[in-house]
């Protein structure tokens, strides 16, 4: 049976140490820059009801759901909103559907 003298014991404690400064490199990637679907899919989705409180802090100051200023939402007349509405929280600021996959915030 071999024993661990006081070398062997000092490199396999600086290996060690280069294993856990190695890390990730390179930025992290955005994983809503990818405008599918599917990613769609995967983001928090929050159900926006008239009364929500998220409404109030749109910076446009609409009242809407989405906070595109320019909403690319076909199914809803301007000026008109129906009540609820499915949003996503992308860099900050809520938005529908439409607007993430028409590449808005990208």
């Amino acid at each position: 049976m071999s024993s661990l003298d006081p070398d062997l014991i000092a490199q396999l404690l600086q290996e060690d140490a280069e294993k856990k400064a190695r890390g990730r490199s390179g930025p992290r990637v955005d994983p809503t820059e990818e405008r599918t679907v599917n990613v769609w899919f995967k983001l928090n989705h929050h159900i926006c009801l008239p009364d929500c409180e998220h409404r109030a802090m749109n910076p446009n100051s609409d009242g809407r759901a989405c906070w595109n200023p320019d909403c690319l939402d076909s199914t809803r007349q301007p000026g008109v909103d129906r009540g609820v509405n499915l949003v996503a929280l992308v860099k900050g600021k809520w938005i529908c559907r439409y607007c993430y996959l028409g590449g808005y915030l990208k």
